[in-house]
Parts: structure tokens; C-alpha cells; sequence
């Protein structure tokens, strides 16, 4: 086998990939939700349904995904309501366990979003490589706008060729800031969320240490919604879409299911000898050996 020969084996192996194959199902799967809604907007007059298509894909997703989300919120509260007994019994306790809950439930649901971006993200890069969104949606001039081909990422339609004589982008003032408009709405919103989610801390049952951490963390994610807005500048207008719907299901999701736990607080049920832990708390090295052994 030549070197040729090779490099053309591993160009079909990277084709025929699990990857490649997901992407795939997720611009069939977008196409077949365009397929489907464009017959019935044409009849009440609507002709640009790609960025419907694409709010209506996201919403299906992030249907599908409420039971995972719902679980995950149920996780925080337990979480939250387990916190008085974290702090009395932080060392050598099976809290987590015993009362059946995995703190780092919370996690999935956001780890599996992440395909789901990526994908959704990949898909309309390839659509709009195809020519399939070039239209437009509520003020956006261009789905498959403002980046151009080949890639169809960067922000070249704002930092270049901009005449300075007249002070006026290439793409003219109208188009840039229609095309601006998103990304803009996209950091208030990712704001406003990222303000629903967080829960205020619970600085009584904090250390020093613990509350600094907090505040740190909190100082950098501060930069989160900025980072969004920065990297919808330079990807199709159509991946905005995804991000405003999700953001929007989300924020009003999470209002929902809170205020449903905060009337309604998860309960706590631990093992009957966890009634005894404020006796073994002032035990003596030696008695809480023996209180071990006996399965206290």
C-alpha cells in the first residue's frame, strides 16, 4: 500500500466515523423539522422558515430533556436541604450516600448538552456551506450571515474593510447592527439566567475559605454571558437562534420547577441512626471506634 493510498484510507475512515455519522443525524434531523413545518407556515404566508425550523428543533430537544433537567433541580434542593447536616458531620460520614443522592448529579444534564451544541452547532455550518439558510428571521437579514464562506466562522464582517472615511462597516450600518442586535440579546439573557440559576449562598453554613471560593467563582462567571456574546459574533446568525430559544426554555424552566420545590421542599430521609450522630460527635477517639464496629 503506497503512502497515497493510506492517506486516502484514513480521509474515508474520518468520513465514516461515529462523528461524522452524528453529525449527519442532527442536519437530517433539522432538515426533517424544516421539511415538516415548512407546507404549513407557507399556507399562513410565512416563506423563511429555517430560523422556525431551528427554534422549533431546540425546543424539542430541550423537551425531551425535562425529565433529566427536573431531576437535576430536585438534586440542588436535596442538596440544599442536606447542607445543615453536611455541616455538623463533614468528616467521615456517608451523607451523600446514605441518603441516596449523588452530588454530582447536577452535572449531567449540562455535560449532555454539550454534544447537543456541538452538533447542532456543526449542522448549521454545514447548511449554511449548502446554501440551505441563506434567509432571513424576525430582524435577522441572513441565517447563514454575517460570516461568509469558505468557513463560515470569524468576525472578518466586522473587523475588516471598514471604511474609515465615512465611518462605516463593510456590510453598512443597517445589516451590522441588525446582525449585532443577537449577540447583544444573547448577553442579557445568558445574564439573566446564569442570575435564576445560582443559588444565594449559604454563608452561615460557610467558612472563610469556603465564602472566597464563592465570591472567586462568581467573579469569573460574571465573564460567561461576554464570552457567548463574543463567540456568536463569528459563527452563523442561525446557531443565535439555538442559544436564545435554549436560554429562554431554560430561564423559564427553572422558574417553574423552583417555585414548585420551594412550596414544595424535598424531605429528608436518612437512616435512624443518624439520630445519634450528635452523641458520637462528642465522643472520645476511643468510644467512636467502638461505635464504628457496633455500625453506629
Amino acid at each position: 500500500m503506497t503512502i497515497a493510498d493510506a492517506l486516502v484510507a484514513v480521509e474515508e475512515t474520518a468520513k465514516n466515523g461515529w462523528w461524522e455519522q452524528y453529525l449527519s443525524f442532527m442536519k437530517n434531523s433539522l432538515s426533517v423539522v424544516h421539511n415538516v413545518l415548512t407546507p404549513p407556515l407557507n399556507s399562513v404566508g410565512i416563506t423563511k422558515t429555517w430560523g422556525v425550523s431551528i427554534a422549533a428543533f431546540t425546543l424539542s430537544v430541550r423537551a425531551a430533556l425535562v425529565p433529566l433537567s427536573i431531576q437535576q433541580t430536585k438534586s440542588a434542593e436535596m442538596m440544599k436541604a442536606l447542607k445543615p447536616y453536611q455541616n455538623e458531620i463533614k468528616e467521615k460520614f456517608k451523607l451523600f450516600e446514605d441518603a441516596n443522592q449523588n452530588p454530582l448529579a447536577g452535572c449531567f444534564v449540562s455535560l449532555l448538552q454539550l454534544p447537543i451544541f456541538l452538533g447542532l452547532y456543526r449542522s448549521v455550518t454545514l447548511l449554511a456551506k449548502e446554501g440551505k439558510i441563506d434567509e432571513g428571521f424576525l430582524w435577522i437579514p441572513t441565517l447563514q450571515g454575517p460570516v461568509s464562506a469558505p468557513n463560515y466562522r470569524g468576525m472578518e464582517w466586522l473587523t475588516e474593510n471598514f471604511d474609515l472615511s465615512t465611518f462605516t462597516p463593510q456590510l453598512g450600518w443597517e445589516t451590522t447592527l441588525a446582525f449585532l442586535a443577537m449577540p447583544i440579546l444573547l448577553v442579557l439573557l445568558q445574564g439573566t439566567t446564569m442570575k435564576v440559576l445560582t443559588p444565594p449562598p449559604d454563608q452561615d453554613g460557610m467558612t472563610e475559605e469556603e465564602i472566597q471560593q464563592f465570591e472567586s467563582s462568581q467573579r469569573i462567571l460574571k465573564f460567561l454571558p461576554l464570552m457567548i456574546g463574543y463567540f456568536s459574533l463569528q459563527v452563523p446568525a442561525g446557531l443565535t437562534i439555538y442559544w436564545a430559544t435554549s436560554n429562554l426554555f431554560t430561564l423559564f424552566q427553572s422558574v417553574a420547577v423552583k417555585s414548585y420545590y420551594k412550596a414544595n421542599p424535598p424531605k429528608v430521609e436518612l437512616p435512624d441512626y443518624w439520630d445519634a450522630l450528635d452523641d458520637v460527635a462528642n465522643m472520645s477517639e476511643e468510644d467512636r471506634r467502638e461505635a464504628a464496629k457496633a455500625g453506629i
